[in-house]
């Protein structure tokens, strides 16, 4: 149990640069579609969909070093990097209802927040128990 924390965490780092890289082949796609949009948004999209994928490598690469060095603030710092893939398959679900890249999304989220939940247990077991002096002191006899 001991290593399957870090195992799961640099798992869930390496599933979030795969996607990171997924992700940023679909840039001339994206190019290519920002010519029949509105003027605003062919100038806005096709940034923001690079921002995501550095996001998402950016996530990639702390949780990697997360797997490394697993300490009292790992789980959360996982769980939070969680929330990136999952906030955005739950928006792209809602509003667009994007297929593909929905379960790839909940899938690497899911990944991370099972890696937080094993993280967090490890962490609680190798945290030494606080010392206890269960001596008596008092007048000698």
């Amino acid at each position: 149990m001991r290593k399957l924390g870090s195992l799961l965490t640099g798992l869930a780092g390496i599933a979030f640069l795969a996607t990171a890289v997924l992700h940023a082949t679909g840039y001339p796609w994206i190019l290519a579609q920002a010519e029949s949009m509105s003027a605003e948004a062919g100038l806005v999209v096709p940034p923001l969909w690079l921002m995501f994928a550095a996001d998402l490598a950016v996530l990639g690469l702390i949780l990697i070093t997360v797997s490394f060095r697993p300490a009292r603030g790992g789980p959360f710092i996982v769980l939070l990097a969680a929330l990136a893939p999952l906030t955005a398959a739950g928006l792209l679900a809602r509003t667009i209802r994007l297929g593909g890249p929905v379960p790839i999304l909940a899938g690497v989220a899911g990944l991370a927040i099972l890696a937080a939940a094993v993280l967090a247990i490890q962490v609680r077991i190798s945290r030494p128990a606080p010392a206890t002096d269960l001596s008596v002191e008092g007048p000698d006899p």
